[in-house]
């Protein structure tokens, strides 16, 4: 019986040759010339050079003629045990995760039944990566499983810090136990894909792990779709965003919320809402108003007290959480928050005010809030997905600055009433100063009689600084334009510098006190009309 020779191969398995195949091997570079080899009968593993004496065992005609020879598969020398189990396991391990793909997909199709602690999961993105791992594997190359062996380690470790802004974020139970069963996954294949040899019982537990870890992810972050979400789902728009050239927004529905048709019935929402949004996975709705000039609003605050005021009317509590400035599009605002209790589950309910020209908007939004910071980060994505053409807003501005500067008047919030009265919402200067004059003289008889008279003596100390054909010139014009007689362009602009020139002699305090009685006067004859 031949002696047989034990060598150690690279991934550390061993096993028994007898002289001839060792040479073979060694022919053929399956062995290295420092592989170890324990000659029979010997103790002390040696390198094969020095085993065998094998420094050159052909000569180099041999080798050229031995390189340039096919060698017959039959004569090819038998695969090793270790590297046969090896490429096994990668691609039981490749097949394991091209079925985790699929189980991520359908968490990224159907995102209603994944785990509402944990639903910014990117399972697009998680399913691509599983796939592509689960390819790299199945046809069991090696430098694949080197590739997602060290990949799995990496994900191993990031479970980590993730688990612990997890945990910052106030998100408990359930959810962590997801985490734990995906880094069992994780340990597992790691095992699985150790290129050393492994025992059939190292191997099974190995797999097993892997399977326990996918099993533990969809068992634990399965959840069943409630009826309200089904409800939601039914109408949900197919768009994800809503544009209104004519109040100049355009509102993109950022994740997690989605766009409801506008035939919707999830929700009750008042009839003029404009858009209705929900955030299916928390419960959560949001619905938008607008309204362009509407009366009696002067300030964004106001038209957030009118809001609110007809908000309580159904829901008395809200709005008790005090004032605090919003950010919607860009632009600053106005906003209320408050939590309500909605059959033991605490509600963050949130209305918030601005204004982009002369339309007033509001935004109407309640979510149930946990005490973590998910609710707060949902309704700021919220209002992010806002934005507005500011080309109107620009000229309504421009359209303000240029009256209070041809017609000192007017202060800015009395020249903003007459634009906003305006059906078309703008004015220049000279129609500004005409319609002013018109509505004051409506407005007059409304007010005290010490302000009328002090409008009086205000003027006439203004116009005293006028020639007395000029003040003739004045007055004429004035006439006309309270029996709302017909004035050309022309003299308008010129009656309004004549006036511009007469009141810019008042100092500040008497210009100012002037404005505002003219105000009120305008106010008063605005609300007349």
């Amino acid at each position: 019986m031949a002696r047989k020779y034990k060598v150690r191969l690279d991934d550390g398995s061993q096993i028994d040759l007898d002289l001839q195949a060792v040479k073979d091997w060694r022919t053929q570079g399956l062995l290295k010339r420092d592989s170890p080899v324990l000659k029979p009968g010997s103790k002390q593993w040696q390198p094969l050079h020095q085993a065998l004496e094998l420094q050159d065992l052909r000569s180099p005609s041999q080798k050229r003629a031995a390189s340039s020879k096919k060698v017959e598969p039959a004569a090819a020398p038998a695969m090793p045990r270790a590297i046969a189990r090896q490429t096994w396991r990668t691609i039981v391990a490749g097949v394991l995760l091209v079925a985790a793909a699929v189980g991520a997909g359908f968490f990224w199709l159907r995102p209603e039944r994944w785990l509402p602690a944990l639903d910014r999961a990117p399972w697009r993105e998680i399913a691509l990566g599983l796939l592509i791992s689960g390819l790299l594997l199945v046809r069991g190359w090696e430098w694949g499983r080197r590739i997602v062996r060290l990949l799995a380690f990496v994900a191993a470790f990031a479970v980590f810090p993730l688990a612990g802004l997890l945990i910052v974020d106030g998100v408990r139970g359930r959810a962590l136990f997801v985490l734990a069963a995906a880094w069992v996954m994780l340990s597992g294949l790691i095992a699985l894909l150790s290129g050393a040899w492994l025992s059939r019982m190292q191997a099974a537990a190995s797999l097993l792990l892997v399977l326990a870890g996918i099993a533990g992810v969809g068992q634990l972050g399965l959840v069943e779709e409630s009826e309200e979400q089904k409800r939601v789902r039914e109408f949900l728009a197919g768009d994800g965003s809503f544009n209104d050239a004519e109040l100049g927004l355009t509102l993109e529905a950022r994740e997690p919320w989605r766009l409801l048709r506008a035939d919707q019935g999830a929700v009750t929402v008042p009839p003029e809402a404009r858009v209705v949004l929900a955030r299916p996975r928390r419960g959560g709705f949001a619905y938008l108003l607008a309204v362009k000039a509407p009366r009696g609003i002067v300030t964004v605050d106001d038209y957030l007290n009118r809001v609110l005021l007809e908000r309580a009317q159904t829901q008395p509590a809200v709005g008790g959480g005090g004032r605090h400035e919003v950010t919607v599009g860009g632009i600053q605002g106005r906003g209320a928050t408050s939590f309500l209790d909605a059959g033991g589950v605490r509600v963050r309910d949130l209305t918030a005010a601005w204004r982009s020209g002369w339309t007033y908007f509001a935004l109407v939004a309640w979510l149930p809030d946990d005490g973590s910071p998910g609710p707060r980060r949902d309704l700021e994505a919220l209002q992010a997905g806002f934005s507005f053409t500011q080309t109107m807003a620009r000229l309504l501005e421009q359209s303000v600055d240029a009256v209070t500067r041809d017609v000192p008047l007017l202060s800015r919030a009395t020249a903003e009433a007459l634009l906003r009265e305006s059906s078309a919402q703008m004015m220049a200067p000279e129609q500004a100063f005409r319609r002013g004059f018109q509505l004051a003289g409506a407005g007059l008889p409304g007010l005290p009689a010490a302000e009328a008279q002090e409008i009086g003596a205000l003027t006439a100390a203004a116009y005293a600084g006028l020639s007395a054909k000029d003040r003739t010139r004045l007055a004429a014009y004035l006439e006309r334009v309270r029996a709302d007689q017909p004035t050309l362009p022309q003299e308008d602009r010129e009656m309004a510098a004549l006036t511009k020139r007469a009141l810019l002699q008042l100092n500040a305090a008497r210009l100012g006190r002037i404005q505002e009685l003219y105000g009120k006067a305008i106010a008063a004859g605005i609300a007349r009309g």
